[in-house]
């Protein structure tokens, strides 16, 4: 169960990573504060509004954002089999070819996301398989991209780091020093000017030091951050009573 959680954390992760801190930032992060702050009409409006300003990437990593937040706390709204539909919808788009690295992220992270959320071990191994061959080529060509997506990248290269080293219970030393790195890497992110980038790495440092340091005091200083930017998100008010017990 830590495993499959932590996946899912990373997964997250993983889809930010392929679409902010370009051209249409600005857009992007108020699309994003109201998806965190649970206002969704007002999300979807201005997404749809402004579909046409929003590059590819950003279009459809706020799309199935938004929708998955539904899907998770609203399911009355967004059910498993829209949800569904709206993965098999935006799959079968031009744009999302093999060549297309971001936007085929996206897409396999959220499909992988909801294939653990109905149990689908043999789905999510595929996928997983097909996610790391993506993240590997895109880590290849990194000078390309822009300085916030590597930021992005540079977080999830120190969570995966913190992850692995949970796992291997062997040279014990070694794998808590290579924790402690990991930490200080998200940590000096969390401080980042980026909306995008500083809430997800006080979100990813809330989770470990809950649920893996087994420190909920500093776990609860991170939602704390959190709960003060997104007032209206009621999970992250509910992780903030959780550590604060």
């Amino acid at each position: 169960m830590i495993k499959r959680c932590f996946l899912i954390s990373i997964i997250f992760l993983a889809n930010a990573a392929g679409s902010f801190a370009s051209d249409d930032e600005e857009l992007v992060n108020n699309i994003f504060m109201l998806i965190y702050n649970q206002q969704f009409p007002e999300a979807e409006m201005i997404l749809q509004t402004h579909n046409d300003k929003l590059e590819k990437s950003s279009f459809y990593f706020l799309t199935l954002d938004l929708n998955w937040w539904k899907f998770i706390l609203s399911p009355s709204e967004m059910s498993s089999r829209q949800y569904n539909t709206l993965l098999k919808t935006i799959k079968s788009e031009k744009n999302i070819a093999a060549e297309d690295n971001i936007n085929r992220l996206i897409w396999l992270s959220y499909q992988m996301r909801f294939e653990l959320k109905r149990y689908n071990f043999f789905a999510t191994a595929v996928l997983h398989s097909e996610i790391k061959k993506v993240l590997g080529e895109i880590n290849e060509n990194g000078a390309e991209y822009k300085e916030g997506k590597m930021k992005l990248f540079r977080l999830y290269t120190a969570l995966f780091k913190y992850y692995d080293n949970i796992l291997n219970p062997f040279f014990q030393e070694s794998k808590r020093r290579a924790r402690a790195e990991a930490l200080n890497e998200i940590e000096s992110l969390a401080i980042e000017n980026s909306r995008v980038v500083s809430t997800l790495a006080n979100y990813f440092l809330g989770k470990i030091y809950l649920d893996y340091e087994k420190k909920p005091a500093e776990g609860n200083r991170h939602y704390k951050i959190l709960v003060e930017k997104y007032p209206h998100n009621r999970l992250f008010r509910e992780m903030l009573a959780m550590s604060g017990k």
